[in-house]
């Protein structure tokens, strides 16, 4: 395969936070690339012309890239023209990559969207899944598809995070009007928290003198602020109940926390264990009802060591490795 120009899909952004910003980070370390964007003069909504003109649109992008191309998308795909581009470019043969973001299907367990999800994967000639549980879930569906695994998505932040000390303070990052167990943290004394995010609501537990709500604070800048000797990947109603998606997903939360320098606590089911454990960059749980237990087993040397291995890897992560990693192996295979 001669070289030739690699295309991504640029997409827009009612939001920057959760999912958002990984597509976002992506985007750009596909730019320092080298990657070519494809990108909508017109990106509101409007009236029947402009729905018009984005059709115009996306066909006439849809055949800028060369039979040698490659085309990274990220999914699901959020907007209609998209799936047009997208379904063009199958007709036209050019190899199109999806890099799952989330399965959204899987992730609210509604089998109508997961059977709409898994025919738009089918257009794909390779998958970007989160892990091998994922891949191995996406096989099971798709045989005959490419699937290769990214293990860790990249975050791109402003500055690192600052050497961290051992103690038993967690530093939480999430939507909180997601996950109802934070009002549950008040019995996890003397354990301390330090939540970051939206949809946090402190009314509902005022007597939480272990709970430390830090606000929304924008995700480049967050790794160099969050307070925390561990962060918490952990999502759920309750202490003791973990989400059931957390069997095949990546949260981009594990890199934020990589990057600010932090070991991590992850429910010892989760798709990300047997990657915390192979890196040795914190411990995993049954539950969170045993967390005071769990840290208690930590030694200051053994949490020294897991805070240099999540440095490291957050450093890697920080760099765009990740990404480039797996863009290399799609390249290489491409090519035979």
């Amino acid at each position: 395969m001669s070289k030739s120009k690699h295309y991504y899909i640029e997409e827009s952004y009612s939001s920057l936070y959760n999912a958002g910003i990984l597509r976002k980070h992506h985007e750009l370390q596909m730019s320092k690339m080298g990657f070519v964007p494809l990108r909508f003069t017109q990106v509101h909504q409007g009236n029947i012309f402009v729905k018009i003109n984005r059709i115009v649109q996306a066909i006439k992008m849809a055949f800028i890239p060369g039979k040698k191309s490659l085309v990274f998308f990220h999914f699901p795909i959020l907007a209609k023209a998209h799936a047009l581009v997208l379904n063009v470019l199958k007709w036209r043969g050019i190899p199109t990559v999806a890099i799952i973001v989330d399965i959204d299907g899987l992730r609210d367990n509604n089998p109508s969207i997961l059977k709409a999800e898994i025919y738009n994967l089918a257009k794909f000639k390779y998958i970007v899944a989160h892990n091998a549980a994922m891949k191995q879930y996406i096989l099971e569906h798709l045989p005959n598809v490419k699937v290769l695994t990214i293990e860790l998505f990249d975050y791109h932040a402003a500055a690192p995070g600052l050497a961290k000390t051992f103690s038993t303070s967690v530093c939480i990052a999430a939507n909180h009007s997601k996950g109802q167990y934070v009002y549950q943290l008040q019995q996890l004394m003397p354990v301390q928290f330090y939540l970051y995010g939206e949809g946090y609501n402190s009314s509902l537990q005022p007597a939480a003198t272990n709970v430390h709500y830090q606000g929304v604070v924008a995700p480049e800048t967050l790794p160099a602020l969050a307070v925390g000797s561990f962060g918490l990947v952990w999502d759920g109603p309750s202490l003791t109940n973990c989400d059931a998606y957390l069997l095949y997903n990546n949260p981009h939360k594990l890199s934020l926390y990589l990057t600010a320098g932090m070991p991590v606590i992850v429910w010892e089911k989760s798709a990300v264990a047997a990657f915390v454990k192979k890196h040795q960059i914190g411990i995993t749980i049954e539950t969170l009802t045993g967390l005071n237990n769990d840290l208690s087993k930590v030694s200051e040397e053994t949490y020294n060591l897991m805070q240099q291995n999540a440095t490291a890897l957050g450093q890697k992560a920080g760099s765009g490795w990740y990404l480039k990693n797996i863009i290399d192996k799609i390249q290489a295979n491409a090519r035979h």
